[in-house]
């Protein structure tokens, strides 16, 4: 997230850096990621797909806020 500083005081305060970047993320467009599947619920199977797909969708300028597994 890159966030503007120039209307603050050089340099910023922790605090407002904080600020600064809780807001940008709020404001950032989110996805939530639902993946289906009794192995991966179990974990009877390692979830290589779930990773892949949270990087995809960050690079598409998207922000994974949570990811569900259900059932079959």
């Amino acid at each position: 997230v890159r966030i503007a500083l120039a209307n603050l005081p050089y340099p910023a305060s922790p605090d407002q850096s904080i600020a600064l970047a809780v807001d940008a993320a709020r404001r950032q467009p989110t996805a939530g990621l639902i993946i289906i599947g009794n192995e991966v619920l179990s974990a009877k199977v390692a979830d290589a797909n779930t990773p892949l797909l949270i990087q995809r969708v960050n690079e598409a300028g998207l922000r994974v806020g949570e990811v569900a597994i259900v059932p079959d």
